[in-house]
């Protein structure tokens, strides 16, 4: 019998899920957040502390939804590839959270391959500059700008 058998000798059940947590690479994060190193020692208390806390919750999977970012995926990932690391016991997902609080109509993202994402925004008129997010995700390094979405860039 193969360990994965011996953890669930009943077969299906039903077990608690959390997906939705956020880790310190998250915008709202209140804690301390991770460097700009992601090999510092500072980082690998962060996330051995993350891993701690994943392992003794209550829930058996996970799903890492930082604002923006699969940092905390990253560094999580990152941390259990290197000697040493405490080992995690639960299953962890990467995820993102997309979240605009915005006075105009919304954003059209378009990333360096060409795609584009449409991101929230509300009915209210546009009051003063449409803010516009330049440069590269910290993730992939793809190129990303924004405009704002209007109902002519929306059409198909």
């Amino acid at each position: 019998m193969a360990a994965h058998d011996k953890a669930y000798e009943r077969g299906s059940e039903w077990r608690k899920w959390d997906l939705h947590i956020h880790t310190p690479a998250s915008f709202h994060w209140k804690g301390a957040k991770f460097e700009a190193d992601p090999a510092s020692a500072a980082n690998r208390a962060l996330v051995d502390a993350m891993i701690a806390a994943l392992n003794a919750a209550e829930p058996a999977v996970f799903a890492l939804m930082d604002y923006w970012t699969f940092d905390g995926w990253l560094a999580l990932k990152r941390r259990l590839g290197e000697t040493g690391a405490p080992t995690l016991t639960k299953t962890v997902f990467p995820g993102i959270e997309l979240s605009v609080i915005s006075q105009f109509d919304g954003l059209m993202i378009t990333f360096g391959d060409g795609s584009l994402c449409h991101v929230g925004g509300s009915e209210a008129p546009q009051k003063g500059p449409i803010p516009l997010i330049r440069g590269k995700s910290t993730t992939t390094g793809v190129p990303v700008r924004t405009k704002r979405a209007t109902r002519s860039r929306l059409r198909h």
